[in-house]
């Protein structure tokens, strides 16, 4: 856990606070935001590099948490300029499936996820009134990967029927793509930050360098453990965890925490694409899910205000030659995070069990259990609110008894956290 340092200024701030998302920021969130922020301007400065490109959506709080800290240095030659870039998996890994030969290279170019058919063909660039005029049933089916999908003979017709359509989609979605980084002076040896997990992005942007004039990338992220060991990502660096460390807060997060992501991102859709807007590149983001002004969104926006809040008091009372801005020990940081996953108090169940995330279009409580009786009679409406949930604040409001609920999740799941 924290030193008594930062306990000290954590409960000297929070002493007349009763706001549960605010208090989760300030003493939570927000320790976590400063460390890797001041890790990632060490980092940088370390290759030499001058800018650090935050990927959107995922590095929206750090980029903020990052410009609270060093947007003022005076001195230029350590001075790294931040930038915030819209991107997204699909954004950058379609425009790589313009050289495809086959089917089979566009699922390596574009690894497929397990999803419905009809959302996989909109995701290659399909558009969207034609995918609607296949049959529902085909549309529906949820193939587990690129092999059942490719072995599957009404789903394969239909990807060969559409393959041209993707190839020429892919080269015109290319040609925006090397607009938008001319446009954002985006070039030579670059370093992005993403929230992770498997460097999809990175991969994609490596693939695509010469044509958008990138001589080398520096990926930092959260967390990176690619699903492959690929010479692309030798030099991939992880705050909380990568190949050289820690690995076992890989599945921590995945299992426990999955509204981790949304906490960093702004309250926009993601970017799907670019278009040309009179003479500027835009990009063209998905519809939000969540409603506009939305208590849920007050809350989540209050747990962000409650992160930079923290972020900013911190460095202004830190003095400059303090050993807080150079350590380097992402547990420490991350260590008021993890007690609230792992052993969360009642107040912090109930408040933050009410956030939501989005999965695949749909909208999902982080630990908001329907009832015991309801999932006694209807078992499969429990695993599947279940696998989507925060899990021990989950079992917590729903069984009601005092339990090791974590160390329970943790003997079953394996975990080394």
């Amino acid at each position: 856990m924290y030193d008594a340092y930062l306990e000290q200024h954590i409960s000297l701030h929070l002493k007349n606070q009763d706001d549960e998302y605010y208090k989760f920021g300030y003493r939570s969130f927000g320790p976590y935001l400063f460390g890797m922020s001041t890790w990632l301007h060490q980092e940088v400065r370390k290759k030499g590099l001058k800018r650090i490109l935050f990927l959107a959506r995922d590095g929206y709080m750090v980029k903020r948490a990052f410009d609270l800290l060093f947007s003022g240095e005076e001195n230029q030659d350590e001075k790294v300029e931040s930038s915030y870039i819209y991107a997204s998996r699909r954004s950058f890994a379609v425009p790589t499936l313009k050289d495809s030969r086959n089917l089979e290279e566009l699922f390596i170019k574009y690894p497929y996820l397990k999803t419905h058919f009809g959302k996989a063909l909109m995701k290659l660039g399909v558009p969207k009134k034609e995918v609607e005029a296949l049959p529902q049933s085909l549309l529906n089916t949820v193939f587990n990967d690129a092999k059942e999908l490719l072995s599957h003979q009404e789903a394969c017709k239909v990807l060969s029927r559409f393959f041209p359509q993707i190839i020429q989609n892919s080269q015109q979605e290319a040609e925006l793509l090397q607009a938008y980084f001319k446009q954002e002076d985006i070039q030579g040896d670059i370093a992005i930050f993403d929230i992770g997990w498997h460097g999809t992005l990175e991969a994609a942007l490596y693939s695509l360098k010469d044509q958008l004039n990138i001589a080398s990338i520096r990926g930092y992220y959260a967390g990176i453990l690619p699903r492959k060991s690929t010479a692309v990502l030798e030099h991939s660096k992880g705050y909380l965890f990568d190949r050289q460390h820690d690995t076992g807060y890989y599945k921590f997060m995945g299992l426990n925490f999955p509204i981790f992501e949304r906490l960093f991102q702004p309250q926009e859709g993601s970017c799907i694409g670019f278009e040309k807007e009179e003479n500027r590149i835009v990009p063209k983001l998905e519809e939000f899910l969540h409603e506009e002004g939305s208590q849920d969104q007050t809350n989540l926006l209050t747990i962000q205000a409650g992160a930079l809040a923290f972020v900013e008091n911190f460095a202004k009372e830190l003095p400059a030659n303090s050993p807080y801005w150079h350590k380097e020990d992402a547990k420490f940081w991350f260590s008021g995070f993890q007690q609230v996953i792992k052993f969360p108090c009642a107040s912090e169940v109930k408040a933050l069990g009410q956030l939501t995330l989005e999965n695949e279009g749909e909208i999902y409580s982080l630990a908001a259990p329907k009832g015991l009786f309801t999932y006694i009679f209807k078992p499969r409406e429990f695993f599947k609110d279940f696998q989507k949930s925060w899990k021990g604040a989950f079992l917590q409001r729903l069984l009601k008894l005092p339990l090791p609920y974590y160390q329970l999740l943790k003997w079953y799941y394996k975990l080394e956290i």
